[in-house]
Order: C-alpha cells, then sequence, then structure tokens
C-alpha cells in the first residue's frame, strides 16, 4: 500500500510540473503570436497609386537597396539624399 501511495505521489508532482511547463508554453506561445502581429510588415503601395504618403528607398553598408513603403521611425520629410541612417 505505501509503494502505491508513494508512486502515486510522485506521478501527481509530474502531473503538476507538466501543466506547469504547459501553461508557461501557453504564455510564450500568446506572446510571440502578439509579437509577430505587431512585426508583420505592411504591404507595398500599388504603382500609379496617388498617395501623398512618402517612402523611402535606402542603400545599405552591405550594398543592398531596401524599399521601404513605411519609413517608420525616421522622418521621411527632413531626409535628403546622402544622409545617414541606422538600419537593423
Amino acid at each position: 500500500m505505501r509503494l502505491i501511495d508513494n508512486e502515486y505521489r510522485v506521478l501527481r508532482e509530474e502531473n503538476n510540473r507538466l501543466k506547469h511547463n504547459h501553461r508557461s508554453m501557453e504564455e510564450r506561445v500568446a506572446e510571440n503570436k502578439e509579437k509577430i502581429k505587431l512585426n508583420n510588415q505592411l504591404s507595398y503601395q500599388e504603382a500609379g497609386s496617388k498617395s501623398t504618403k512618402k517612402c523611402v528607398v535606402l542603400k545599405t553598408s552591405t550594398r543592398q537597396t531596401v524599399f521601404l513603403p513605411v519609413p517608420g521611425l525616421v522622418d521621411a520629410e527632413t531626409l535628403k539624399p546622402g544622409d545617414l541612417v541606422g538600419v537593423n
């Protein structure tokens, strides 16, 4: 009887540990889904649209050319050709 009680206690503790891990993983998945939702890139503007919204084309130090339909934190109104902008 004592062996069965000990085994029951061990299994119950393991079950509680697994439930805790499951809850923490679900929280991480929810956080990651929220981050993905926030970081989704907006689609490019269609060619020929008459929007007055400014876009930015920049060339990185690794010689990559990048089109940014939404400049983000950079104020596109104050940029001039040749300005240095930090990108990540």
